[in-house]
């Protein structure tokens, strides 16, 4: 059997609530302690900073780690979802694809072994970020992978914003402050945990073929997170 044709079938075909059970059955609760104990739910979007918030939020940079959307929550426990403060976290997306490319690319070595499967397809197929973006274009497999996915996804049901308070990687250590302040949390500080390479800044990755299909595939986060694309090329 092709060693991709499992991927294909869990992420393709298999209905969300079914995967639901799945999840559950392999990672337990979607709410940790760490949840319990600070009336709380971090929604973490893959690529936002996430290692960094759940130790400077939770103390505990495991915490937070399933990128599970806000509906997984909401079926395993409606009522302790709806009572907690929930909060996410976003990226501009043009930097979030770039950053989400070079983690694919070169996984470190404590990813899942699905995600290491994911890295060796995507290595064979393509040889830089352009063939990256080309090869994303055109597989719906690849679309559906956890760190390519819309991050309203995440938090928007039909237009509605189902967290109470969404961040910006952008203002990280401001944003987590804000959030620290809502759950009476004290001497909060955001480790820099997992933090990328010093790398140019997102444009210099860009053709206009890759701009455009950010623009496209990301629509709507662009639009309810006010973002767009800013060339720096000439800066660098």
């Amino acid at each position: 059997m092709n060693k991709y044709k499992l991927w294909y079938y869990y992420d393709l075909i298999l209905p969300d609530v079914v995967k639901h059970k799945i999840r559950l059955s392999r990672h337990g609760s979607h709410f940790p302690q760490a949840y319990k104990d600070t009336n709380s739910v971090y929604i973490h979007i893959p690529k936002t900073a996430g290692t960094s918030i759940a130790s400077a939020i939770y103390k505990d940079k495991g915490v937070g780690h399933g990128h599970y959307p806000y509906y997984e929550f909401l079926r395993e426990d409606e009522g302790l979802y709806n009572s907690s403060f929930k909060f996410a976290f976003v990226r501009d997306p043009w930097d979030r694809l770039v950053s989400a490319y070079y983690h694919l690319s070169s996984p470190p070595s404590w990813v899942a072994d699905r995600t290491k499967l994911v890295s060796e397809y995507i290595n064979a197929r393509a040889d830089d970020f352009s063939e990256f973006v080309r090869l994303l274009s055109v597989d719906k497999r690849m679309q559906r992978w956890v760190h390519m996915e819309p991050q309203s996804k995440f938090v928007l049901h039909e237009g509605e914003v189902m967290v109470d308070f969404i961040g910006r990687f952008e203002n990280l250590e401001e944003d987590v402050i804000k959030v620290a302040k809502a759950l009476n949390l004290n001497d909060v500080k955001v480790p820099h945990v997992n933090k990328s390479k010093d790398r140019a800044h997102y444009s210099i990755f860009y053709d206009q073929y890759a701009i455009d299909f950010v623009r496209d595939f990301y629509a709507q986060d662009i639009d309810v997170f006010e973002y767009d694309y800013i060339d720096q090329k000439g800066c660098e």
